[in-house]
C-alpha cells in the first residue's frame, strides 16, 4: 500500500512540475514493473487456492517442477510439488468440505507471504484422530519465492495443533515414572 502511494505521489509529482527528466521517468517506469510483477505473484497466490477449493489439481503447474516446498516452515527436508498434490487429494477425500480462503497477502520483488484460514469437517481419521462430525475453523501462513511466474520454494505453517484440538484431541501428560 505504501509502495502504491508512492508511485501514485511521484507521477503527479512529475505531472504537477513538468519533470521530463529521463532518469526520474526511467525510475517511474521501474517502479511500476516491479508493481505489475508484484500483483501477477498476488494472482498466482490466489489461484493456487482457487485450485485447492475447485479441487481441481492443473493448480500444481504454477509450481516449477524442482520447487522446494517446507511444511512445517523449518523443515529441513523440502517436498516436492508432487507430494503436494497428493496431500491435497487427500484432505479432499478426508475433509470433503475442506475450503481455503485467503485473508491477506503481502507482495515484495519474488516473494508472497499469505495468511490463509481453512475450514472443514473430516470424515475420516485425520492424523490419529477420528472422525467427530466437529468442524474446525484454523489459520497458517505461506511464503512463496516466485520467479518466471512459477513458484520455485514455498514454506508454509499451520495450526496443526488448534485444528487437532477443536476436532476432540486430548493431551495428557506423560507418566514420568515409567
Amino acid at each position: 500500500m505504501i509502495k502504491k502511494l508512492f508511485i501514485i505521489s511521484t507521477c503527479v509529482l512529475l505531472s504537477l512540475y513538468g519533470c521530463q527528466d529521463k532518469k526520474s521517468i526511467a525510475k517511474l517506469n521501474e517502479l511500476q514493473a516491479q508493481m505489475d510483477i508484484e500483483t501477477q505473484n498476488k494472482a498466482i497466490a490466489q489461484k493456487i487456492l482457487d485450485g485447492l477449493n475447485q479441487r481441481d489439481t492443473s493448480y500444481i503447474e504454477l509450481y516449477s517442477p524442482d520447487c522446494k516446498y517446507y511444511f512445517p516452515s523449518a523443515n529441513p527436508n523440502p517436498t516436492s510439488r508432487e507430494d503436494d498434490k497428493n496431500a491435497s487429494k487427500s484432505n479432499w477425500r478426508v475433509i470433503p468440505d475442506i475450503h481455503w480462503k485467503l485473508e491477506e497477502v503481502i507482495a515484495e520483488g519474488n516473494m508472497v507471504v499469505g495468511r490463509f484460514t481453512a475450514v472443514g469437517t473430516p470424515k475420516e481419521e485425520w492424523f490419529g484422530v477420528p472422525p467427530s462430525g466437529k468442524k474446525f475453523v484454523s489459520g497458517g501462513i505461506f511464503i512463496v519465492n516466485i520467479k518466471k511466474g512459477k513458484i520455485i520454494e514455498q514454506w508454509e505453517d499451520y495450526d496443526l495443533f488448534g485444528t487437532m484440538m477443536q476436532l476432540g484431541m486430548e493431551l495428557k501428560p506423560t507418566d514420568k515414572k515409567k
